[in-house]
């Protein structure tokens, strides 16, 4: 890492000190390192880009990160100073750990619904408006159905033969099948899906707790904002249920829904979840296998994650089985 480009970013905010510098595990998709100072810890983070990937990951995760610091919204990290010509920078650090499994109780997905509902009080707010479409941002339901399909479509790229096969064989009949299960539910309740769904609203976009670090105090903060921005709350939603690192039971499906105060929109945004969340659960098998495609292999290595791709595959496929088996489960 450039300690030049490190000093210039901490000048920018008057701190003139010495600092160190130390690599931070489960970056993912980026590098990202822990500065620390005489009396300050930040986060710097590092932006993958890509020819075949033209999202601004940096400015949209700033953007977003200001917009809430703007709002005293305490539960994700502060932004601190950016260097778009760098693709890198430097967020207020939050001491903790990941979060487990046996951690997504009632209490938790409570918190993980009002820093939603708090972000939206402040959508109608001037500086909301130039916040970007959240990463691909899903308006109408034919918007939905594209950006799954263009998912489905781009594994086809896969050349792992086992992966391939999948591809080909149960996640393509899947995909065929939600699909039509969703058109035939809008077929019957006579709804346009070239109309919008609902209002939009603002979306942390990949909203889930594989995204969310524990305090030693025990509070919950929420991080990794590249994608966010406006979209459809039945997007949102959705990627909530379905994540697979961190699954959410749908027994708690009831608490967004105690938070919308329009009835018109809590009917449309419930409606849209339950006929969206089959072709959810294929989104998120496309997710899972985007490491077998070059763009996800790219993103590994310059995050310098380290991985047995035969052990990736299996706990990868694992997953896909698990979602496939549920592609039609409901709420209550």
């Amino acid at each position: 890492m450039d300690h030049k480009l490190i000093k210039k970013l901490l000048d920018r905010i008057g701190i003139p000190d010495s600092f160190s510098i130390e690599s931070v595990a489960g970056g993912m998709n980026n590098k990202v390192f822990c500065v620390s100072t005489s009396d300050r810890k930040f986060l710097l983070k590092c932006y993958f880009s890509h020819p075949d990937d033209k999202r601004d990951r940096l400015r949209s995760e700033y953007a977003f990160l200001t917009f809430a610091a703007d709002f005293n919204i305490l539960c994700v990290p502060k932004p601190v100073a950016i260097d778009p010509g760098n693709q890198v920078a430097l967020y207020e650090f939050i001491s903790g750990r990941p979060f487990d499994s046996d951690e997504v109780k009632t209490g938790n997905v409570k918190s993980a619904v009002a820093f939603y509902f708090d972000l939206n009080r402040h959508r109608f707010h001037k500086c909301a408006m130039s916040l970007p479409n959240a990463s691909e941002a899903c308006f109408t339901y034919i918007d939905h159905f594209s950006c799954i399909e263009r998912r489905v479509d781009r594994l086809n790229l896969v050349v792992d033969l086992e992966v391939k096969k999948i591809v080909t064989g149960k996640l393509y009949f899947a995909w065929k099948e939600a699909q039509a299960f969703a058109i035939d539910q809008l077929r019957k309740s006579a709804i346009d899906p070239n109309v919008q769904i609902s209002k939009k609203m603002l979306s942390p976009s990949d909203f889930g707790f594989h995204n969310a670090i524990l305090t030693e105090s025990g509070e919950l903060y929420f991080v990794d904002f590249e994608y966010a921005g406006w979209d459809n709350p039945s997007k949102t939603i959705c990627d909530f249920f379905c994540q697979p690192k961190f699954p959410v039971s749908l027994s708690h499906y009831p608490i967004w829904f105690s938070n919308f105060q329009d009835r018109d929109v809590k009917c449309a945004v419930d409606f849209a979840v339950r006929l969206l969340l089959p072709l959810y659960r294929v989104k998120w098998c496309c997710i899972l296998l985007n490491h077998f495609l070059t763009v996800g292999q790219k993103r590994r290595e310059f995050s310098n994650e380290i991985v047995d791709i035969d052990v990736q595959r299996r706990i990868q496929l694992e997953k896909v089985d698990d979602a496939l088996h549920r592609l039609f489960e409901f709420p209550a």
